[in-house]
């Protein structure tokens, strides 16, 4: 008698459950037919499309992470994170005025999702000819991903071996596409990794004759020989890359451009 009870129980709450999930995916799929493409688009403002496209709370909860990672993504206004002083304060304004964001930022394996979304970015060569004809739409995703693994909800779970492997993806998006990664700006949280990844990272430079060439980004380090009056008057001691090793004066080398950019380092 308790297992006839106990079936009937769960079939009733099967039978609550999928009406009220079926009435979400309804919800969402009505809610997202209204887009930038869409004829009606144009008749309303922007307040009004933000309202109509937001989707109550009750409805987004019901969703996985991932989904939820992808209505994100698809969300028409994601761009409106460069309209702010900020990325953080874009990504915050955002995230008030629509519910899946602030959903999926307080879900417990949002960087998981996050970052296997990014590791996973394919078609660069069909991203880089949507580029050319100005379609920004899913390069666009790619900026907000990195957007979305430097807010500290998701970067405070990353691990370090993940963290350099987002990084080494950074580089290869920045070189594959030409997007610049926010991780390079000094603000970043990956810029140390970043900018320790790129000095170590191969590169592909082409000739005139256009033939490949693999290059090396490294650090100008020197031996401090003599001091002079002033920095052009320093003699130093360096390696040239495969090339020989050379006593110089400061600025006597292939890597200067007209202004300073060594820094000191003292043994004690």
């Amino acid at each position: 008698m308790k297992n006839k009870y106990t079936a009937i129980l769960w079939l009733l709450i099967v039978m609550f459950a999928i009406p009220n999930m079926a009435q979400a995916e309804d919800n969402l799929e009505h809610q997202y037919s209204l887009t930038p493409q869409s004829t009606e688009w144009r008749n309303y403002n922007a307040y009004e499309l933000q309202e109509k496209l937001n989707i109550p709370r009750e409805q987004v909860t019901a969703l996985n992470t991932d989904d939820l990672l992808e209505l994100v993504l698809d969300y028409p206004f994601i761009g409106d994170v460069y309209a702010f002083n900020t990325v953080e304060d874009g990504i915050e304004t955002i995230r008030n005025r629509f519910e899946p964001l602030d959903e999926l930022l307080k879900r417990d394996n949002v960087s998981e999702v996050v970052y296997d979304r990014y590791l996973n970015v394919k078609d660069t060569e069909n991203i880089k000819q949507e580029i050319l004809d100005e379609n920004y739409e899913n390069s666009l995703k790619i900026n907000f991903l990195e957007f979305l693994l430097e807010k500290q909800e998701v970067y405070s779970q990353l691990t370090s071996t993940q963290i350099n492997e987002i990084t080494k993806k950074a580089i290869h998006i920045e070189r594959e596409l030409g997007i610049d990664s926010n991780f390079k700006q000094i603000d970043s949280v990956f810029k140390d990794v970043f900018d320790k990844e790129m000095s170590a990272t191969s590169w592909i430079v082409y000739t005139p004759n256009f033939s490949k060439v693999e290059v090396f980004i490294s650090r100008h380090k020197a031996i401090v020989n003599k001091i002079g009056s002033n920095i052009w008057s320093v003699n130093l001691t360096s390696k040239w890359g495969q090339a020989g090793l050379y006593k110089h004066n400061y600025g006597d080398d292939p890597y200067g451009t007209g202004s300073l950019n060594i820094s000191n380092w003292q043994r004690k």
